[in-house]
């Protein structure tokens, strides 16, 4: 039998339910075969009825109308391709490589900026964007 506190309800402390928040999870690996970095992502807390690990709820979620059309024609997988995550080994998405060299290639970078260029061409396409902020230092 519950006691007088623990029924009185002015005195229970009510936790308030967190409304659950779509995100995106985004982490940087070293590609294996093509050694440079691969941004791989995940989609979380989707409703029910969206399917987190499916190319056309990317594409709706994440990429921005202007990069639809090149990433959907980037070879015959497309930009962004689908695999086990290379640490945990959940299935994942990753933003392909293999055309990551001619793009960069147009800009002048040593290993003090790489990166940063780098997570510049590759992170906007999935609505990974570096602030002003962040790239000006």
């Amino acid at each position: 039998m519950l006691d007088a506190e623990e029924a009185d309800e002015a005195a229970l402390i009510k936790q308030r339910a967190r409304p659950e928040v779509a995100m995106v999870e985004y982490e940087i690996h070293l590609h294996p075969t093509y050694r440079v970095p691969c941004l791989w992502f995940t989609l979380r807390n989707l409703p029910a009825d969206e399917p987190a690990f499916n190319v056309d709820t990317v594409f709706r979620r994440l990429v921005p109308d202007d990069y639809k059309a090149g990433l959907r024609a980037l070879g015959t997988v497309g930009g962004i391709s689908a695999d086990h995550h290379p640490v945990t080994g959940v299935p994942s998405f990753f933003v392909h490589p293999c055309l990551l060299g001619d793009a960069i290639s147009k800009f002048e970078c040593d290993r003090t900026n790489y990166l940063m260029i780098w997570l510049g061409l590759v992170g906007g396409s999935v609505g990974l964007w570096v602030p002003k902020e962040m790239a000006m230092q």
